[in-house]
This record gives C-alpha cells, structure tokens and sequence, in this order.
C-alpha cells in the first residue's frame, strides 16, 4: 500500500531555478479500493464465504471481524442479505443467546466497574447483529426475507417479554428490538383476545411508552403501536382508557420535538379512527385542551410557511380645494332697485336681466322661476309701473343674451327652461369680522380685520355711561362688569387674523365622501366621513401546503368534528359533491352502526360536549390558512363557503350543480346562521352596489327566507334560521337611508314585484304572532291590531312584549296626519278599554327604559350611594402621587356622544298610548300606588319616565346629533302629555316619600358660558316644574320639585330666552308658537315670584332673582309690544282669552316689580351688582317682597 502511494506523489516543483523545461506530466492511476470488506471474494454468494463461516465459527475474533465489515456493509443499500447463504441464521445467533442467557449475567455492577472480558465481547457481538437486522431491515427485499424467517418473530416476541425497559444495560437491545419490530413484523401481527401474552407485544409497548423516560424509545414504542393498532383486526385491543392515548396527550404540547409529536399524533389519529373510541373521546374531561393544542399546532406550522401580502386598495380620491371662495345668488340692492323702477318697458326688463344674469352656455334656468323672480321684483310697484306679461318676459331673454334659447325638455314630466343662462353670484364676506353689538344689531358693515373691529367696539364702549355694564355682544351673558374688564373681554368675541397654522403633513384639499359630494356645506358636522386617501391592507398567505405533523393534527380534527355531529340530519357531508369544515360520517356498514337509530344518552352527551369543544376553538380555527383550497374547505364553514360565493355573484346552480334551487336553500337554512359574518358581509355592502351587482343576490335571499319561513314546519329548524336571516337583512339594508322605492327595488326586486313580496311578509307577521311564536304600507291592508295584543297578553317574556308595543306604535305612526282616519292600528289604540292589555304594555316597556337609565350611570354613577366610608376613601384616593394633577372630575360630554341606547326607543308606545287612548294614563296611574317594598321591583313606569327624561334632556345638546335631539323632543311630549292629564297632576302633586332620582351629570359648570337655547334646555331637563291649564278657570298651576340648583343660572336663562326671541323675531322662518312660548314664559316668571316662600332655599336666593329681573328690565318691558305684533286677532274661545289676559297682567306686575327696584336702586346711587344687590336685599328685608294686586293668585288644583 505504501508502494503504491508513493507512486502517486510527485515532487514539488523547484522555484530556486529557472524553468526552462517542463516535462509533460502522465495522469495518475486511480487507486485500487482494497478494504477488507470490499474484496469481491467476501462478498461472492457462495457456501465458503469467509464472513459467514466467521459468523458461525464460534472463535471469538473471528466474528468480530465478520461483524465490524457487516456493520459498514448495511448502510449500502445494494446490500442483500440472500447473497450469502447462511449470513442470517449467523447473524441471529447472538441475539438469541442474549434474550436467552446473555442478559441475566448483566447486573448494576458490571456498568459500575469493569465486566468480564469475553462477556462484555459476546455482549457487544449481540447488540451488532441486532444493529445489522434493523440497518438491512430498511431495504424492502430484505425486510421481506426477514419477515417471514423463522428466527424473526420468536426473536422479537421474546425480547419484548424478557427484557425490560427501565434497565439501561437492556435499553440499546429493546430499542432495536423496537425498530425491528415495526418495520419487518408490525403490520403482519395479528393479536386476539385468546393470545397468550408471551405473543403480545402490546402490553410491553403500552409499558415503554407510558413509563419510559427514553426519548428515543417512547417514539419508537409510538410507532410500533400505531402500525400495528392500524391493521383493522387488531382495533379490539384499543380501550378508552388506554395508558398510550394518556400518554400521547401528555407529549402533544412539545412542539419544540417534531419526531415525538409526530408519533402522538399518529397514535392519537389511529385511536379515534375508530368510531367507538371516537365517541369515547369526546368524554374525554381534557376534550377541549387537545382540541385547542391541535388548532395550535395548526397555526404554529403555518407561521413558518407565510408571507406577508402588502395589497393596496385605494379607491378614487374626489378632492376640492380647502379655501373656496363663498358665492350666493345676486340680489337687487336698493339703489339698482330704485334705478330700474323709472325705466319704461321693456329696456327695464333688459337691463333687469343684465343685473340678475350671466350667459353661460351650459347653465339653465326654469322658466317659472324666470318669471317668479321678475314678478317679485316689481309686484309691489305694479300700480305706477305696470308688469310685462310672462311671455314678453321669457321672449326678451333672446334680445339680452343672443346665445341663449327656451326650450321644452320631453320626458315623463315636460321642463320648461332657458338654457345659456344662469344667476349672477356674489362672493360672500367673511363675516368673522362682523360687528355683533347690541345683540346683534349694529348695522356697521363687514370690516376687513380685527383691529378695525376692535376699535369700532371701543366707540361702543365709549358710548356706556354707567360704570359697570353686561356684554352686549351677540347673546352674551357675562355679568356687568367695569368698562376696564370689559375691554378685556371683548377680545374673546373676536376672531383671529391669522388663520390656524397648518401641520406640514396637512393636504391643501379636502377629501370627499363621493364625487357628487357638495361642498361647502350650511353644517360641517353632517358632512360624511370621506374615506382615505391611502388603504393598504396586510394579511399572511401559505406559500406551500402544510407538512405532515400539520395535516395528521387536521385530520385528527375532522374526525372528531364529524363524530361531534354525526347525528345531526342538518350537518353537511363529505364526499364528491358535499363540502365544508368537515361534515358528518358518510354512511358505514352495519357492524359498526348497530342501533344507530337509537342514539343513546352517553353518545348524546358526548356529541352535546364535542360540539361545545369546537365552539370554544371556533376563534382559533377561523386563523387557520391552508394553501390548498380542498384542505381549506374542511377549515372554513360551510355556511360562509356559500355565502361568499353567493356574494361574488354565483348562482345556486353553480355552487351545487347537483341540486335543484329548493334543494340548496333547504340545506342552507339547515346549517346554523354565523350572525356575526352574514351581518358583517351585508354591512360592508354599499348603498350603490345594493341598488346594482348584489341586488340579484338580495332579492333571491329576501324571497327564499320568506319562503322558508312561511313553508317550513313549526318545530323545523329552518324556520328559525330563516326568521333569522330575515332580521339581519332588514337591519342591514334598511341602516342604509334609503327610500321606500329603493328599498322595494333590494327587497322586492322592483316596484311592480313587490306587492307579492311584502304581503307574504305581512302575512308572516301576523301568522307569527297568532300562533305566539315569534314596507309599512302593506301592513295597512291587513288589520294585524288583534294578533299584536294577543301576543303581548300571552307572551312572559319582557322583550318580547315591549317589541310587540312597540311595532305597534310605529304601524300607529304610519301617515298619521293624512291618513289618521284610514289607519286602523291608530283607530283601535284610540278605542280600546283593555286594562290587561296596557298592565303588560307598562310592566315590559318599564324594564327596558330602566336599562337606558343604568346606562347613563354606568358611565357616570350619579345616584345617591355615598357614606362616610366611601367619602373617606375617595379622600384618601385623591391624595395619591399618580392623581395629584389629575383635574378630571366630571365626566366628559364624549362619553354620553351614543346615548341614549338603542332600548329608549320604547318611549315611543308610551307617548302613543298617552295622546291617542284615554285608560293608559289611569294605568300608569294605578301603577304607582302598588307595593313595591320587595327587593327587586323596578319603580313606578311614572318615576322611570321623568328620571329617563331628565338624563335624555341633560345630554341632549352635549352632542348636537339629530338622535339625541329627536330623543330629547320625544320625552319633552311626553312630558306634556303626562301635565295635561288631570289623573296624573293628582298622583304628583300628593305628599310622597318616593325618591325620584333626576340626573345630577352636570356637564356645564356654568349656564352663563352657553348660548341662550342651550340654556334653556338644560333648564328644562335639570328641574322638573309642571303647570297645566284648570278644568274650570282656566288657571296655571306650578308644582316645584326642590332640587340642588343654581337658581341665577336658571333666571338667567329664562331672560335670555326672552330677549333671544325679541332680537330674532324678524329672522325667524315662521313665528308660529312664539307667543305661546313667550307667554308661558311669562306666567311662570310670576309664578315663581308669588310662590318663591315655598321653593327657594334662601333669602339670598330671592335677591338674586329680583336682581336679575332688573337686569333684563329692557327685555321685559319689550315683552309687550312683540305680544302685540304677534297677536294677531281677538280670541273668540274664553278659555284662550282668558288666558291672554292673565299673561298681559302677569307681565304688567312683573314690570311694576321691577320699575319699583329698579327705582330703589337708583335712588341709591348704587354703582356695582353688589351694591345694588345690597339695595334690594334691605327693601325685602325692611318691607317684605313687593306685590301687586293686578293679577289673583291661582286656585290649588
């Protein structure tokens, strides 16, 4: 070997001397491969070969050196072991001796110390051929010459009975005896109950796996025991209780070790692929652990195999410049007015014309409105300066502007235009520089800046003579103060110069909702929220299918899942043309579904348990994402498989072709309804795709759940999930604003369709609610008045009841002003006497007004709960280091932005029931005298009402939303209602010991930094004062309710409201009900003069209302003449003019009051509030509250 190395070397080459010659180099020969084991003639098929003759000679060195070539020759996989004859009878002697006496010589202190020489050798030579067996076992021609040698399975059975696991001298020996086992034996073994154990390898696995502490030896112990439980004979010896499925759910968490995981899940899909200890499992107490750890598992192996998609899904971007310059339509000032008068006709008309328009050739303008505009000019003139008639009008357009033309446009309804003609615009002032002194009356023009503005108030200001005086800007009510503070203060009302700086990332334009988006717009707060300008979404997708550990742990689910439900009739199955996460058990053979037909109590529960296990992972499974779209389809529902199919425009036939469209939506309303994903789906629907590519889909929905509905037996599940599908539609569609016509088109598939769509709908309704089982025009064709009040009769349940009041109360509503005769539901309420009836109608409604009162409170807790404990502990509380800066104490008007709840629309059946029928107010009545001492009773349905009110008035105008205010209109009518009625005045006005909580959520320390409305609001909703007209005399009674009040606040209000009408009358749309406001406001002024004894806290109380009287003198003594301009002809009803004159008298001793102070104080010389406070407080004092006798007091009632 030397030799023949050397003759492969070469020399180096010499860099000392030149290279002048280079002689050409003869390739090497390749080395011959002479190892031992190698050498053809040990491994020549013939009786003589030297590595058996080793095996089997007995001599000790012999067989070592037999074995050390074998050892290497196993790893080729070329290698056969019937090449050598006799090679596997040697090769099985050692181990046999091993199992046979070997092992009994080993003991702890041969592995302590040195065991003997030619033990230790015989030892090492058994545990080779062993290891020589299992390497050759992995090459399938000779796994198959072992397995049916006659040495192999009296080797393995022997082995796995004799040796034990916990030894660690027998650990090596038993693990290969292990992986002999289940490659060449495994699945070959039969194992009955009449085996004698000697020739059971399963009570020797089931004890390495489940008490063994070798890694390497549980995995193979797993694996043995899964090939050989796979063979359908032997699935008898699986037991529920095994020790081996204990164990495989003890190693499943380890994700960190994928080879053990992989075994568990092996066993644990052969254990539950029998249907019996499938449904044993689910009785399993850990069911809902090995569930989410196999969801788990799922997601963990599909975190490595994602990428992140970064999708940007923008739409169009309508914008407008930020700054647009205001314009209006051109009006005739009065010097062009004055200047066209004396022109004769019809140069008047052209040069009107020249001054009211301009030519566009796109522009047009009606021809009515043409004329109207002329004829509104110059009407009041007519007699000196007689009109055109409307057709010269209409022809002299041609004379003034050549381009323009009139013109009838055809169509269903003829226009009669002038097209190339439009208005003149004026651009706006800013009118943020616009003088408001005087409460707005100051007639000085727009100013240019604020410093202009502000020296044109200095000359305001200038002109006061008294030393202290009240803002007089706008609707300012800042107490008077000296002329040096109220320089001061005028610079608040004064916008500034410069506008706002603007952040550098801030766009030049403004987004808009849709391109046919106006803008500006009258109020920015309703303007729409306009969508991006950038969308990008992120999301993770499977780039490769899951691997194996991932689709063992999948189907393990999926036949639990099926086994969950398999005797659910409604479930989906799976097969060629059934689909779905996954369905139930195809049908199987009768030995395994004997009394199938009688599902027994322990298979009940279990299926009651699994189904309640996979909600539980209902969350996790829904993050599950699998490339391959087969494997995903058992993940997904099918539920959401069909409706998003639906939604991208398939139809049934489509989705299954195997189906007639009955067929399909039967099965579909069989599959319980996703509540959350079919609401979602629909709201993300916009109002334009309802009205274009989902309205087939809509349509088809609408018409199937009606039919299913209808036709579906009464205890038929379909039923109610159709009924359910119905309701999540109408919410959805119907939360869109859209009208009626739009909503017949979605619903109905078209105005023409929609007769037979909505009276089944009607009709379904009525059917409902007669057999006690749970658009508006159609429901007026069917009187459905009875069916409702026999359901709220017989119905116990709260909800239900107030639901059904309250569908009634919107049937009621329907076209009450021009179709009040027509309405049935409106005739009947007004008619009927049924006590029961109104009994139920309070009990429901009552408790779910309550729930919108503990609403308010759970934001802001402002009952009456406080002792001296909780005071002491917010005390200390406050003092904390985390709190110290803390200046938060009342609850931000932020918080109340969505209140009310949804449940305050149950005062809706109460104000119906209160104008329209006259027994409820004794209802409500008769309910506040019943005894509500035990524990658990709501209050009186009177007592909800007026706290409900006082919240809803409170919050009212902290959002300014047209629900809030539409709440707060409603309650306010009942109010009303409930102080016209005579019944209830008497229950209030009685001595009671009730507490009725009102709200005390003060959201404005101050009514003096508001605006007179809001002012008057929350006076309205922050004391509840109660007159009504006597059912004789026609007088004002006033009930006060002592509250925690600022009475200043209050008296203010009221006075500002007083001056706010008579400063704004002239603006006003319409006047109608002004009088009556300012003459109620009036009367109850008085009314808290005469009756101030009973009700104010102090006399200091007193004082500040007389002063606050005389601080509005000017805005009462104007009463009187807007209650002349207003009233506009004598009243022919007494009882009207009696109540005019009491008004007229009440303000005439009002400002005999006043004129009185107000005398006193300036007979005192009395320069500041204080002093003039003090003033009126020694004239009460000395002489008692100054009284006229020009009004009588009013009766008691």
């Amino acid at each position: 070997m030397a030799s023949a190395q050397m003759s492969t070397m070469r020399l180096p080459q010499n860099t000392y001397y030149r290279n002048s010659f280079t002689p050409q180099q003869q390739p090497a020969r390749p080395a011959a491969d002479i190892r031992d084991d190698y050498e053809r003639w040990y491994t020549e098929g013939v009786p003589s070969n030297r590595m058996s003759l080793s095996l089997r000679s007995g001599i000790l060195s012999e067989v070592g050196w037999a074995l050390d070539r074998l050892c290497r020759l196993c790893y080729n996989e070329s290698f056969l072991l019937t090449s050598i004859p006799g090679l596997i009878d040697g090769l099985f002697d050692w181990p046999e001796w091993y199992i046979a006496e070997g092992y009994r010589h080993s003991s702890d202190e041969n592995f302590l110390f040195s065991p003997p020489h030619d033990y230790s050798r015989k030892r090492r030579y058994a545990l080779e051929s062993l290891f020589v067996l299992r390497n050759v076992a992995l090459y399938e021609p000779n796994a198959l010459e072992l397995a049916n040698h006659s040495h192999t399975l009296p080797l393995i059975l022997t082995a796995l009975s004799t040796l034990q696991h916990d030894r660690d001298e027998d650990s090596e020996f038993m693990l290969n005896i292990i992986d002999l086992y289940h490659i060449v034996a495994a699945a070959k073994i039969v194992i009955l109950p009449t085996t004698l154990p000697a020739y059971n390898p399963l009570h020797s696995l089931t004890k390495t796996v489940s008490q063994s502490s070798n890694r390497s030896m549980i995995i193979a112990a797993f694996t043995a025991l899964t090939v050989t439980l796979s063979n359908p004979v032997n699935t008898t010896n699986i037991s529920a209780d095994s020790p081996t499925l204990a164990a495989s759910i003890r190693y499943l968490p380890l994700f960190a070790d994928k080879p053990l995981v992989d075994a568990c899940l092996n066993y644990i899909y052969v254990h539950i692929s029998s249907m019996a200890m499938a449904k044993a499992f689910l009785l399993r107490s850990d069911l809902p652990a090995v569930l989410r750890i196999l969801v788990t598992l799922l997601l963990d192996e599909q975190e490595k195999l994602e990428e992140k998609v970064v999708q940007d899904i923008s739409g169009t971007i309508h914008t407008v410049p930020a700054v647009t310059l205001l314009t209006r339509d051109h009006i005739l000032t009065k010097e062009e007015l004055d200047e066209l008068l004396g022109k004769p006709e019809p140069q008047r008309c052209y040069d009107w014309m020249k001054a009211m328009f301009v030519a566009k050739p796109d522009g047009e303008v009606t021809q009515v409105d043409f004329w109207n505009l002329y004829k509104d000019v110059f009407s009041p003139h007519a007699e000196q300066y007689p009109l055109l008639v409307a057709s010269d009008v209409i022809k002299n357009v041609n004379a003034v502007f050549p381009e323009a033309q009139a013109m009838v446009l055809q169509g269903p309804v003829q226009r009669f235009i002038v097209r190339g003609v439009d208005r003149r615009k004026d651009a706006v002032a800013n009118e943020r520089f616009k003088c408001q002194w005087n409460r707005s009356e100051c007639s000085v023009s727009v100013f240019s800046t604020p410093g202009e503005l502000y020296e044109h108030l200095l000359g305001h200001l200038t002109a006061i003579e008294l030393s202290e005086s009240p803002c007089l800007w706008s609707t300012c009510l800042r107490d008077p103060m000296p002329k040096s503070s109220l320089r001061s203060h005028v610079l608040t009302h004064l916008s500034s110069h410069q506008p706002p700086t603007k952040h550098p990332s801030q766009s030049d334009t403004i987004t808009l909702p849709s391109n046919d988006s106006s803008y500006p717009i009258e109020n920015p707060t309703i303007r729409l929220p306009p969508p991006p300008r950038s969308t990008t979404i992120a999301f993770q997708r499977p780039l490769v299918d899951p691997p194996s550990i991932a689709l063992t742990a999948l189907l393990c689910l999926r036949i639990l899942f099926r086994t969950s439900f398999a005797s659910a009739d409604a479930a989906p199955r799976v097969d060629a043309d059934h689909f779905g996460f996954p369905g139930v058990v195809e049908e199987q053979d009768d030995q395994d579904f004997d009394g199938a037909n009688e599902i027994g109590e322990t298979e009940r529960e279990g299926e009651r348990r699994g189904r309640q296990a996979f909600v539980s992972v209902q969350k996790l499974l829904e993050e599950v994402r699998i490339r391959d779209d087969v494997l995903m389809g058992w993940v997904t529902s099918k539920y959401i498989v069909i409706y998003t199919k639906l939604l991208e425009g398939l139809p049934p036939h489509q989705i299954a072709p195997h189906e007639d469209r009955n067929q399909f939506f039967t099965n579909l309303f069989n599959l319980d309804v996703k509540n959350e994903y079919l609401r979602g789906e629909l709201n993300r629907l916009s109002k334009e795709s309802c009205l274009g590519s989902h309205k087939p889909f809509l349509n088809m929905l609408f018409r199937e759940c009606l039919m299913q509905a209808r036709d579906a037996p009464h205890a038929d599940i379909r039923k109610a999930h159709a009924l359910e599908t119905l309701s999540i539609i109408l919410r959805s569609i119907l939360s869109k604003n859209l009208s009626g016509w739009e909503v017949m088109e979605i619903l109905g598939g078209g105005v023409g369709q929609s007769d037979d769509v909505f009276m089944i709908l009607t009709n379904l309704v009525e059917d409902g609610m007669r057999d006690e089982t749970a658009p508006r025009a159609y429901f007026l064709r069917c009187d459905l008045f009875s069916s409702i009040t026999t359901f709220i009769k017989s119905c116990d349940k709260e909800r239900f009841v107030s639901e059904a009041a309250l569908l009634l109360a919107i049937l009621a509503n329907f076209h009450k002003s021009d179709a009040g005769k027509l309405n049935p539901y409106l005739k009947c309420i007004r008619s009927t006497q049924d006590a029961e009836l109104m009994r139920k109608i309070c009990w429901a409604v009552n408790k779910e007004l309550m729930s919108s009162i503990q609403s308010y409170m759970d934001i802001s807790d402002d009952s009456f709960k406080y002792i001296f404990t909780t005071t002491l502990g917010s005390m200390f509380a406050s003092l904390r280091s985390d709190r110290t800066l803390s200046t938060t104490l009342e609850p931000s008007r932020e918080l109340f932005k969505n209140q009310p709840i949804i449940d305050a629309v149950f005062l809706l059946p109460i104000f119906e029931l209160l104008r329209a029928n006259s027994l409820f107010p004794a209802i409500i009545v008769e309910d506040t005298s019943l005894d509500r001492d035990t524990p658990g009773h709501f209050p009186p349905l009177l007592h909800t009402i007026l706290t409900l009110s006082s919240y809803i008035l409170t919050h009212a105008t902290s959002a300014s939303s047209p629900r809030s205010l539409s709440y707060a209109n409603l309650s306010l009518h009942i109010l009303l209602a409930l102080v016209e009625n005579d019944g209830v005045m008497g229950v209030m006005i009685q001595p009671s010991a009730t507490v009725i909580p009102i709200c005390r959520q003060d959201l404005y320390p101050s009514l003096l930094s508001r605006g007179v409305v809001s002012s008057q609001l929350s006076f309205t909703l922050r004391s509840v004062i109660f007159y009504a007209p006597d059912e004789y005399g026609g007088s004002i009674f006033y009930i006060p309710i002592l509250l925690e009040y600022v009475w200043k606040d209050l008296w203010a209000a009221l006075l500002g409201l007083l001056g706010f009408l008579t400063t704004k009358i002239d603006s006003l749309d319409t006047t109608a009900g002004v009088e009556q406001i300012v003459r109620e406001t009036i009367v109850l002024l008085y009314l808290s003069l005469i009756k101030s004894d009973g009700y104010l806290p102090s006399p200091q109380a007193l004082h500040e209302f007389i002063y606050e009287l005389i601080r509005f003198a000017s805005i009462l003594k104007s009463q009187e003449s807007l209650l002349k301009s207003l009233t506009v002809a004598p009243q022919q009803d007494p009882r009207q003019a009696t109540w005019i004159k009491r008004s007229t008298e009440a303000l005439a001793s009002i400002t005999e009051l006043v004129d009185f102070y107000q005398g006193k104080v300036t007979k005192a010389n009395a320069r500041t509030a204080k002093a003039a406070m003090s003033v009126v407080a020694r004239e009460i004092e000395t002489d008692g509250l100054y009284t006229t006798k020009s009004v009588c007091e009013p009766q008691a009632p």
